[in-house]
């Protein structure tokens, strides 16, 4: 048996920036155990991170993520070859198409709009020269995971949020930040993305179907630089958004003699509920480690506890009035 991570998100999401390309967080059970360990172990996670959902969520509204937890634990990802699809991390009943219009998400079109402010602080930060890579985190780090063969070594990243805003860039781009925030992005990651000119990426799939993936175009050789997802091919624009589906396979190019940069994002496919959303980012956090996950348990059910004892107390003092 064998657990795959539930998402991007991503680690899409739990550990997996850095090192990048995002992929699906994964459970790595120590190698030091025996076979018998290891399943018992990963049994164990399993069924942990299964209770700790259902100590929160009624069934019937995350019924999708139990399928989806299900799915991963007996290892059977989601395959369409026709379509040029595949995911490990799979929700059921999700609007499936390579291509979103970006008309559909206001905040996209609000960040097409204020396009200017993120380009113009990439190009401040580019003039630091090497003090970015001194003053930064993790500043223009590759695919340095098995997962990220397809990426190559010419697309680096520079990431300002995994699920969780890095405090050190957020510095260095404190208005792109700032607008991400003012226009209510739903993101789980952001970074920006450079790759180096007569590159690309080779075709594959992040393997997550409840995270959409969207661009913005901030220093494009435009008309040299192109991206194809499930077979529909497009092209980046300086000021300009793309929004798809990175669980259907897709590639990109750069023809050009020089880098290309877009801002990435990660956000939450629509068709997600928000409780689903809420029972999602759990299972992020709970293969941080089974600490996180002990210490999560603990403080929401303590949570639990002081709220009954305080609605006591209110219902005691209704009575003795």
């Amino acid at each position: 048996m064998k657990l795959f991570s539930i998402l991007m998100l991503a680690a899409t999401a739990s550990a997996f920036l850095p090192p990048l390309p995002p992929s699906t967080p994964t459970f790595r059970p120590s190698t030091s155990l025996g076979m018998s360990s290891l399943l018992m172990d990963e049994n164990a996670v399993a069924d942990r991170i299964k209770d700790g959902l259902l100590i929160r969520y009624m069934p019937e509204d995350i019924h999708r993520v139990l399928a989806s937890w299900n799915r991963m634990v007996e290892n059977q990802p989601f395959e369409d070859k026709e379509a040029q699809r595949f995911a490990t991390s799979y929700i059921e009943g999700l609007e499936a198409k390579p291509w979103h219009d970006v008309s559909k998400f206001p905040w996209l079109q609000k960040l097409e709009e204020n396009a200017g402010v993120v380009q113009q602080e990439l190009k401040e930060a580019l003039a630091m020269g090497e003090m970015l890579e001194k003053t930064g985190n993790n500043v223009w780090v590759g695919a340095l995971t098995s997962e990220g063969a397809a990426y190559g070594p010419d697309w680096k990243t520079l990431v300002l949020q995994d699920r969780a805003w890095d405090e050190t860039n957020a510095r260095i781009f404190p208005k792109t930040v700032q607008l991400l925030r003012e226009i209510g992005a739903p993101t789980v990651e952001v970074f920006f993305a450079k790759q180096k000119g007569k590159t690309g990426i080779q075709p594959h799939s992040d393997g997550c179907n409840f995270v959409l993936t969207a661009h913005l175009g901030v220093d494009v050789p435009e008309g040299e630089c192109w991206i194809k997802v499930g077979g529909q091919k497009e092209e980046w624009r300086n000021g300009k958004a793309l929004a798809f589906d990175t669980h259907y396979f897709h590639e990109t190019g750069n023809a050009s003699d020089k880098d290309r940069y877009v801002l990435l994002m990660r956000f939450w496919h629509p068709g997600v509920t928000p409780k689903e959303r809420e029972a999602l980012q759990y299972v992020f956090d709970a293969l941080d480690g089974p600490q996180a996950q002990t210490d999560m348990d603990f403080e929401y059910l303590n949570g639990l506890a002081e709220a009954q004892l305080a609605s006591r107390r209110v219902e005691e003092v209704e009575e003795d009035g």
